[in-house]
């Protein structure tokens, strides 16, 4: 039941993370107020990777995170990336 949850949850985030990356695309004033939203997102994703053993895609995801937390500007985001790509290599 809890890995089907998880691939459920997953399917989920990932068509959240591709709506988002359209709007922003498209260089909206909402893309622009989305950011703790789109970082929560993108450590929901990496987590459910995580806990489905996708270690691969996690990293993948918390490295797409510290890209665009580089591209906003934002050290918070930058550093939970950098956390989350760290918790990855231990």
């Amino acid at each position: 039941m809890r890995v089907l949850a998880v691939h459920d949850a997953i399917a989920f985030y990932e068509q959240a993370l591709q709506l988002i990356r359209r709007q922003q695309h498209g260089n909206t004033l909402e893309a622009h107020l989305l950011a703790p939203q789109v970082e929560h997102l993108y450590l929901l994703l990496g987590q459910a990777y995580e806990l489905d053993s996708k270690l691969e895609q996690a990293r993948q995801i918390y490295q797409m995170l510290l890209t665009y937390a580089h591209d906003a500007s934002n050290p918070e985001m930058e550093l939970a990336a950098f956390e989350r790509l760290a918790t990855l290599a231990e």
